[in-house]
């Protein structure tokens, strides 16, 4: 008897699981932060850390990941022709925003 009352409610929770609405996605939200490596948010974490005001940033619960970029004529990109290739997906060449080079 215990089996099957336990059965039946797993049988019961995965219909209610499988059942919820899933609404799409209204907006996502980029933040490109400049000239950011990962070495500036652990250093973050240490100050915080040492002066005891915790050891999280308010940055840490959003997913996040590093991106190498670079301009269409030089190995180091700068911000505004980084940023009008992330937008437009053609990479720049230094100097340049958002135009065809």
């Amino acid at each position: 008897m215990r089996k099957l009352s336990l059965l039946f409610t797993l049988l019961i929770s995965t219909v209610l699981m499988l059942a919820q609405e899933v609404r799409p996605v209204k907006n996502v939200i980029v933040m490109i932060p400049d000239g950011t490596s990962v070495g500036v948010y652990s250093a973050s974490r240490w100050y915080k850390f040492y002066n005891k005001m915790g050891d999280r940033l308010h940055i840490d619960p959003f997913f996040t990941g590093t991106v190498t970029t670079h301009s269409s004529n030089a190995p180091i990109g700068d911000s505004a022709p980084t940023g009008s290739a992330y937008a437009t997906g053609v990479l720049q060449k230094t100097s340049n925003v958002a135009i065809y080079p």
